[in-house]
């Protein structure tokens, strides 16, 4: 039995050692757990809601986003709740800083379950689920890390949206630019970077660019866009090249290199606005987290 599950129970729950420990060895996982505590009238918090925090580091051509959840933005708003947010944040790219690098278009951003981060030591050696478990105790509430994303770049712009602390919000991104940086400023490299960010939190794209929308998802449009043309009367050769546009233009919508750029007017893709600031440069990869958010989509 994971002895960081109990721990991080007890922090979520307010339960003791030895309720915390039956939850676990009953449910196997903290979730079902602190439900299986609530219904026995040993749980001390209430139900989490999407409240919280997600913070951004970026170190060395590399960034993470970290998603710690507690019951209450006020308790968002404690300096102790965003400090442990910081601290973790600089614990898990310090940890796992080599996976973001590893990250490519391909695989997407890395991603951290939230039982590897609550095993993390923080910078003054304290377990992650420790701090936890402490601040919970301090705020009165229930502290869930729940998450992170790492992903790597020459250059990795990152915002935090609603921000309440630096590099904290109810929602952060990190965008991944690819190109050669010799002899480049890095304030203007950071601001093109920064600015494509700023338009993920905003747009909330799905796939970094149209070319990895999944075949089962333009399958399933396709199958929409063909019902909707269905009595137009049109020739069967015009339906076609009808559904063919509106399906390049809903897989450019749902892909970050594809959207118009809302931050720089949304006259032109977040791509070209890229390309046209600095020659030789293209978006390669982003993460996205937002309180509460659904990790799939993210």
């Amino acid at each position: 039995m994971s002895v960081q599950l109990i721990k991080q129970l007890r922090a979520a729950s307010g339960a003791r050692m030895v309720d915390c420990k039956a939850a676990i060895e009953a449910c196997g996982n903290v979730d079902d757990a602190f439900e299986w505590l609530r219904k026995k009238g040993i749980a001390r918090a209430a139900k989490l809601s999407d409240r919280g925090l997600v913070a951004f580091r970026r170190a060395g051509g590399v960034g993470c986003l970290v998603e710690v959840n507690s019951e209450t933005d006020f308790v968002a708003r404690n300096a102790k709740f965003q400090a442990f947010v910081g601290d973790l944040a600089d614990a898990t790219l310090r940890r796992y800083g080599d996976l973001g690098a590893a990250a490519s278009a391909a695989t997407g951003a890395a991603r951290v379950d939230g039982d590897a981060l609550a095993a993390l030591a923080l910078a003054n050696g304290e377990p992650c689920a420790d701090a936890a478990a402490a601040l919970s105790a301090h705020v009165g509430e229930r502290v869930v890390v729940r998450r992170a994303r790492l992903l790597g770049g020459d250059v990795v712009g990152a915002y935090a949206h609603a921000a309440v602390g630096p590099g904290a919000g109810l929602a952060a991104s990190l965008v991944a630019l690819s190109g050669d940086v010799a002899g480049r400023d890095a304030a203007g490299l950071d601001a093109v970077a920064k600015a494509a960010a700023m338009h993920a939190v905003a747009a909330r794209p799905v796939y970094l660019d149209a070319g990895r929308v999944p075949a089962d998802v333009l399958a399933k449009e396709r199958a929409v866009l063909v019902d909707q043309l269905a009595d137009s009367g049109k020739p069967e050769n015009i339906v076609e090249k009808i559904v063919a546009a509106r399906l390049a233009k809903f897989a450019g919508e749902k892909s970050l290199a594809g959207q118009a750029h809302v931050v720089e007017g949304g006259k032109a893709t977040v791509a070209a606005v890229v390309a046209k600031a600095l020659p030789g440069f293209e978006v390669s990869g982003f993460a996205l987290c937002t309180v509460g958010g659904d990790d799939a989509a993210e």
